[in-house]
């Protein structure tokens, strides 16, 4: 079933532009031949230059190899054309973490301060260049950079302003349920403290800086189409916010949002070459060892031997008397 679900997940946007481009008519090849010829590598050098940048930023939250911190980035841009969401993106850069030696709670938190970085930075600048083309459509998209914006200042500022404080009803109520598991309670108690580290005033002002500046290479190639650098920070950052909505790859979601402001030739085009520059990310797939992984969920314990009731004797350590 899992499997069925990831190849689902991949062939919904391949269907979704296939769909498109019959319904406008048009190839999504046929931009390169309207565009220089310096468009193409223009935009793939832009899609890894924003990469390399950010890289930066998330080697030092992660404290890890600049290498790793971009290989980690390029591969959970890959994943998310198949798992959208924390389970794609953001899980991915954390299984690499864990293959280079870094504890599974440390992966996890550092992956997700990353994402709280891209994607508030990355619809606060949406909503600010919006003024450039507002459509009756912004409203959706609005809402979408609005409400994720929201949502991570709340999460991660309850995980930050409650570190090193004594656990709330809530959390007692749900860690008296996990009151054998130990390890899991020390772990949120370090990613409370981990978060409200990586998020203090001068980490949080140098990591949206970088970030912006990710964003504004983006749209550099753009430049070649629009003529106008704005537009170009515009259509870049619309695209960003569409992704945000969760299903594979932003299918639908990336694609109406292009074409409301985009002849579709232009918009379908500009979808293939971000899918692709997506994918070239599947390169660096053997950065994932679910070997390595299974060794840090043991520090937690064998589930099946925690839970076993009372008087009942764990099946691995019987002895083989009768066999």
């Amino acid at each position: 079933m899992p499997e069925k679900k990831l190849i689902a997940g991949a062939v919904i946007p391949i269907v979704v532009i296939l769909g498109y481009s019959l319904l406008f008519h048009v190839d999504p090849f046929e931009i390169l031949s309207l565009l220089p010829w310096y468009f193409l590598p223009a935009f793939f050098v832009a899609y890894f230059a924003s990469n390399a940048i950010a890289a930066i930023r998330d080697s030092l939250i992660a404290e890890i190899d600049y290498w790793i911190a971009l290989k980690a980035r390029l591969l959970g841009n890959a994943v998310s054309l198949v798992i959208p969401g924390a389970l794609g993106p953001d899980l991915t850069r954390a299984l690499v973490y864990v293959n280079k030696g870094m504890k599974i709670e440390d992966a996890l938190v550092y992956s997700f301060i990353v994402a709280f970085y891209d994607v508030v930075v990355g619809s606060v600048l949406y909503l600010a260049v919006l003024f450039v083309r507002p459509e009756l459509l912004s409203l959706f998209y609005v809402m979408v950079a609005l409400s994720n914006i929201l949502y991570w200042l709340s999460v991660m500022g309850y995980i930050a302003g409650t570190a090193g404080s004594r656990m709330n009803r809530l959390e007692e109520f749900v860690f008296k349920r996990l009151q054998d598991y130990p390890e899991i309670m020390k772990a949120y108690q370090r990613a409370k403290e981990v978060t409200k580290s990586k998020t203090n005033p001068r980490i949080a002002s140098f990591s949206a800086l970088i970030t912006v500046f990710e964003y504004a290479i983006q749209a550099l190639p753009f430049y070649f189409i629009f003529h106008s650098y704005l537009y170009s920070l515009f259509v870049n950052q619309l695209y960003f916010v569409s992704l945000l909505v969760p299903v594979p790859a932003g299918a639908v979601s990336s694609e109406v949002a292009l074409t409301s402001i985009l002849p579709p030739l232009y918009a379908i085009g500009l979808r293939v070459l971000e899918l692709i520059a997506y994918a070239l990310g599947f390169v660096f797939i053997k950065e994932i060892n679910f070997t390595r992984l299974q060794e840090e969920i043991r520090r937690y314990g064998k589930v099946p031997q925690r839970t076993q009731p009372r008087g009942v004797a764990d099946p691995d350590k019987r002895d083989n008397k009768g066999c």
